[in-house]
């Protein structure tokens, strides 16, 4: 190492670093050699800033620190940036990579054009990467991924994927929101009503949305909708997966599917194509176009089949109706059971119209209650003695032409 000892200053001098323009430090002094080439770095007596890399880095906020590259700032004290035209504009920020931003305070971003800001005078959120990204939620958090948005409401997460949002573009909260990845998801505060968004989750997939819904979920899937369409909180919403499904109570839930709709409280549909339940504690297990219109009422499959009573159910077949309490139709087509406590056990065209009656066969009628109706009866294996039988039991008489008789 070279030494000073009995070296006169101006043999020494062009080794020497000082201020390029020999004056005293002021808040922001460009440094040079002896022979006034500029270094890389700028220093403050004031602010104990510092600025490592190109002459068009700024450093003016107090302990403020430019790590290295070119046409950065660091304007906030004890803000640092780095990297190119990357800015640190608030105190305690941090900016670094290709033009990222760091507006307000405690803010963190990394990767490329990305912009960290707040409505609230801190923010103390994070982007730490991606491409385009805008985090304006205090506390909050964006992984990476390109043109992801965070804005409004508060501890929000948005990990990765293109074109997503967490947004409060309507009043109401919306805070401890989650989205995985994916492409064009949505959060967002209610449109009517102020309907907070709290502690709902996307995970993936295309398209969803999740407007006005407490602890609302929908894991995957394209263009599936958890909201408050009914104009109630939705708590627990739950779109699993599919196309094009819509849930919009407290509680709902669709598995899978495509353009399936639940809007009553605690209702599912399991899958299929095109059903609806607005009944409360109803489902749809599958099918096509069926629909559940009363409450703890069920259609397990089939197709344009409807449940429009309390308690009532159709199992499977096309175009049937249960349509009194408790009833039911179990198969066939085109049948209709409408007195209370009614079944329809299959065939078609059938119509259970009185209470506590039941239906098997083809263009049936029933007229008379807790009677069973069919077109005919075929019996086999008759007993041809009515020893050791119960009281209504049937059996033939081979002594009487096997006339069927019945144990009074």
């Amino acid at each position: 190492m070279a030494s000073l000892a009995s070296v006169t200053p101006g043999a020494s001098y062009p080794g020497l670093i000082k201020t390029i323009d020999n004056l005293a430090l002021t808040t922001c002094s460009q440094l040079s050699d002896g022979c006034g080439n500029a270094l890389p770095i700028s220093i403050s007596a004031q602010k104990n800033s510092v600025s490592l890399g190109s002459t068009t880095n700024i450093s003016s906020g107090c302990f403020s620190t430019i790590l290295g590259g070119t046409g950065n700032c660091a304007l906030g004290i004890y803000s640092i940036a780095q990297g190119n035209s990357s800015c640190a504009i608030n105190d305690y920020g941090v900016a670094m990579g290709f033009r990222n931003t760091s507006i307000k305070t405690y803010g963190f971003v990394f990767g490329a054009c990305n912009t960290n800001d707040s409505p609230n005078s801190f923010n103390l959120s994070t982007i730490s990467g991606g491409y385009l990204n805008y985090n304006c939620s205090p506390l909050s958090f964006i992984g990476s991924g390109i043109s992801n948005r965070i804005e409004g409401g508060s501890c929000n997460v948005l990990v990765g994927g293109e074109q997503n949002c967490i947004v409060k573009l309507y009043p109401g909260v919306i805070a401890s929101n989650f989205i995985g990845a994916g492409r064009y998801n949505k959060i967002l505060a209610a449109v009517t009503n102020c309907v907070d968004s709290i502690h709902s989750t996307i995970a993936g997939g295309c398209g969803n949305v999740i407007c006005g819904s407490q602890f609302g979920t929908i894991p995957g899937g394209a263009f599936n909708r958890v909201d408050n369409a009914a104009q109630v909180v939705v708590g627990g919403g739950i779109s699993a997966g599919g196309a094009f499904n819509i849930v919009s109570s407290d509680d709902g839930s669709i598995l899978a599917g495509r353009s399936n709709t639940v809007t009553g409280c605690k209702s599912s549909i399991i899958g299929g194509i095109g059903n609806n339940v607005s009944g409360f504690n109803s489902g749809i297990f599958n099918g096509c176009g069926n629909i559940v219109s009363s409450c703890y009422s069920s259609v397990l499959g089939g197709s344009s089949n409807t449940a429009c009573l309390p308690y009532s159910a159709v199992f499977n077949g096309c175009c049937n109706v249960s349509a009194g309490s408790f009833s039911s139709v179990l198969a066939g087509a085109n049948n209709c059971a409408i007195g209370d406590y009614s079944t329809i056990f299959g065939g078609q065209l059938n119509s259970a119209t009185c209470a506590n009656s039941g239906v098997f066969g083809c263009g049936i009628t029933s007229r008379m209650s807790c009677a069973f109706h069919t077109n005919r009866i075929v019996v086999t294996q008759l007993p041809s003695s009515s020893a050791g039988l119960p009281s209504g039991a049937m059996w033939y008489d081979p002594a009487a032409g096997n006339v069927v008789k019945y144990v009074p």
